[in-house]
């Protein structure tokens, strides 16, 4: 219902406006933010269909958990879904300010008791995935374990399960991505930051400290495989100062840590003991994980 709703009083009439001489956002827009939400409404309309028909003539004898588990390789789909979900946000939030029409679209929608904001839309269908396994938790729970719909149910939960593990893992590849990308186009002069199988971990605002012990306020962001810092010069604004190839990190003082790179390093002062131990403590683990994956290709793994 709440898909269907959406489709009705969002996407179709964009998509409707969007045909016209003064769109209020461009067709291609239309298509890219909103194109999987149809195909996830169809998909679940049949699974709603079919579990219809079975209960429509429905007998003490048959089963709920097959239709599920021939569903649950189709519901993958959502991984395309995921795809967007980040850049689709991104763009609703940029159509915002650049086209007043659609922002007094957007409030006139988040308005509605009837439907709820663009946003809380787009999530919706991933949040659909674990609410599948509870429904079939529940109905398992109150099945007869002699019955054929007890195993059948269980065969459906563990299939889901490993969907929406699946779609979870590349929610946050992708909002992982997301986040790179985010730093990336905060620095000045430009920085590459964007690599496959890079994760970013933590940032925070420490001092760096130079050789004759004068101290200078910064931004520190650690990766899975570096660490860059920059001065911030306004808002979320940053002065690219270095980016260091980790190679590892001691623990100076209560507050103070080295962290060295294969060919510089730098001392970064806390604001106390517990963020230095914090920031000690992520970089050996990053430095671990570094090790394991050296120690991997090494060996021809």
């Amino acid at each position: 219902n709440d898909l269907k709703k959406f489709i009705q009083f969002v996407i179709d009439p964009l998509d409707i406006q969007s045909q016209t001489s003064v769109p209020i956002i461009p067709a291609e827009d239309v298509k890219s933010i909103f194109a999987t939400i149809p195909l996830v409404y169809d998909l679940n309309k049949k699974l709603f269909d079919l579990l219809c028909q079975r209960i429509e003539r429905w007998e003490i004898s048959d089963n709920i958990g097959d239709i599920f588990s021939q569903f649950a390789p189709m519901l993958k789909m959502y991984i395309a879904f995921v795809s967007n979900y980040g850049q689709s946000v991104k763009r609703i939030a940029q159509l915002k300010k650049e086209r007043p029409w659609f922002a007094s679209f957007v409030n006139h929608i988040g308005t509605n008791t009837a439907i709820r904001g663009i946003e809380s839309y787009l999530i919706l269908p991933v949040q659909r995935l674990p609410r599948y396994v509870l429904l079939l938790r529940e109905m398992r729970k109150h099945t007869p374990s002699n019955h054929d719909d007890y195993a059948l149910l269980g065969t459906a939960i563990e299939k889901i399960k490993d969907t929406a593990s699946h779609v979870n893992q590349h929610m946050h590849t992708q909002e992982n991505g997301l986040k790179i990308l985010e730093i990336q186009n905060s620095f000045s002069p430009a920085v590459t930051l964007l690599e496959a199988g890079r994760k970013f971990i933590m940032q925070d605002d420490l001092k760096k400290q130079n050789r004759s012990g004068e101290v200078e306020a910064l931004t520190f962001f650690l990766f899975s495989d570096i660490l860059i810092y920059g001065k911030k010069i306004r808002g979320s604004k940053y002065s690219f100062r270095r980016m260091l190839q980790l190679k590892d990190v001691v623990k100076l003082s209560s507050t103070q840590f080295k962290v060295i790179g294969r060919e510089k390093h730098v001392v970064a002062v806390a604001k106390n003991e517990a963020e230095c131990t914090k920031w000690v403590t992520a970089i050996h683990d990053v430095k671990a994980q570094l090790d394991k994956i050296h120690a991997k290709k090494g060996s021809g793994g």
